[in-house]
């Protein structure tokens, strides 16, 4: 058992994920920012307790992590904020050069099972997103901006194009913790997480005054806060479950 009395917890800047940080209420823990593959492994490496980490990071790492609060950020249908932008149709991608955000490994699996299953494409040369490329995964602020400026002829929405496809939500992230966390810590950090996500839920005016910027007006940061799930219920596990099915039969 970890005897730390201070948890270091994970900051995910995105804006889906502001609603976990606005209203958190102070305690025995310091928040440290970064993205979600960076996250992970500061979480396995011991030098994050608590944090919302990608869903294949989780399926990988399972054996020394425990849910927290059973909250997370899922979608039943679009994501808003997870794209594949492309110069020509992805009826017309197999073949070509396809760019991977550096952020996400639960996105870039999703877009392999997506290409493979729902959109029948392949043949695929992967490669990272400052190269040169017929199409580009993105996601979270970058993506939203990316899609306002209308540099790609073609986008699609991986979580709408998941949805289309199982009729299921899709989990892109969950709250998780060291096994080795004290729990009465854990219980702590875990019913202040609760509160300060329904506080959030309830006065999304603070979050949009916090957030407006050039890129995201008052109407868009409301409606795509909202268009999130993030309590993990049945219906999100059975989501999870089938993800890591086809990940399993696939060996990807």
């Amino acid at each position: 058992m970890n005897n730390k009395n201070v948890l270091t917890v994970g900051h995910m800047t995105y804006l889906n994920s502001e609603v976990f940080y606005h209203n958190l209420a102070q305690g025995p823990w310091n928040l440290v920012a970064c993205p979600p593959r960076k996250m992970t492994r500061l979480v396995v490496q011991g030098k994050i307790d608590v944090g919302p980490i990608p869903i294949v990071d989780i399926f990988k790492f399972e054996n020394m992590l425990v849910p927290v609060a059973n909250l997370g950020v899922a979608t039943f249908g679009p994501a808003k904020s997870v794209f594949i932008f492309s110069k020509v149709p992805i009826s017309d991608i197999s073949g070509k050069v396809v760019a991977l955000t550096s952020h996400s490994s639960t996105s870039i699996k999703l877009l392999k099972i997506l290409f493979s299953d729902y959109w029948k494409v392949g043949n695929l040369t992967y490669v990272d997103d400052y190269e040169e490329h017929d199409a580009i995964l993105l996601i979270g602020d970058l993506a939203i901006q990316t899609k306002k400026s209308g540099l790609y002829r073609y986008c699609y929405d991986l979580g709408t194009a998941w949805t289309d496809m199982t009729d299921k939500p899709f989990v892109f992230a969950q709250w998780v913790a060291r096994t080795d966390i004290d729990n009465g810590l854990l219980e702590q950090f875990s019913s202040a997480l609760h509160r300060g996500l329904k506080m959030s839920l309830k006065s999304l005016n603070k979050i949009i005054d916090k957030r407006r910027n050039n890129f995201f007006g008052d109407d868009e940061i409301r409606n795509y806060i909202n268009n999130f799930v993030y309590e993990i219920g049945h219906r999100e596990k059975q989501g999870l479950r089938s993800f890591k099915k086809i990940l399993e039969d696939k060996g990807i």
